[in-house]
């Protein structure tokens, strides 16, 4: 379907292209300015090319990459290795999120959760520590871009972490979820 709307695309950004040529090409302002009050089958002709000539550029850009290559792959990986370290040697609160995440898988093997409720301790997790470490690297890039003190550092920084306070509250709501009934009926 997207190689259709593709391929139609590209015959009527030729089409356009051929019939509507010096609205296109022109470097005069004055014309242009006059394509934009002729009426907007023009504004939408031109939307029209833009879009299909930003596919091509999209599709040309992706065809002279690189091909697939294992040893790319594997210094891709390495990246990503070298990340984590960072994130774990750098940040504190990550350290809190795995022993709570630890306790976390402990609680579930010592009150036997189903299959569905490990899935959803696991993902609840992977969210807030996911989350933690797009608030790392939210941190470093403002901390790089923004040595000096200035509010909007400061307010990008504390969304960040109160987007980790989301993750934090709602997976505390799924191991309550999870765990005080299996509690209760241990306890009976």
């Amino acid at each position: 379907m997207f190689v259709l709307g593709l391929i139609s695309g590209i015959l009527i950004s030729k089409i356009f292209t051929k019939k509507h040529e010096k609205h296109f090409y022109t470097p005069d302002r004055d014309i242009h300015f006059k394509k934009w009050i002729e009426g907007p089958d023009l504004i939408y002709q031109d939307l029209l090319f833009w879009i299909t000539s930003s596919i091509i550029i999209i599709m040309e850009k992706i065809s002279e990459r690189k091909r697939f290559s294992l040893v790319a792959r594997a210094k891709s990986f390495t990246h990503a290795f070298k990340g984590l370290w960072i994130l774990i040697k750098s940040t504190h609160n990550f350290w809190i999120h795995i022993f709570v995440a630890v306790i976390a898988i402990l609680l579930g093997f010592l009150l036997k959760i189903s299959h569905i409720e490990w899935m959803i301790l696991i993902l609840t997790s992977g969210f807030v520590m996911v989350t933690e470490a797009i608030n790392t690297a939210i941190e470093i890039d403002i901390d790089l871009t923004s040595p000096n003190y200035h509010p909007y550092a400061k307010d990008t920084k504390d969304v960040a972490a109160g987007a980790v306070l989301i993750s934090a509250f709602v997976a505390v709501i799924v191991g309550l979820i999870i765990f005080i009934p299996k509690t209760i009926f241990l306890l009976k």
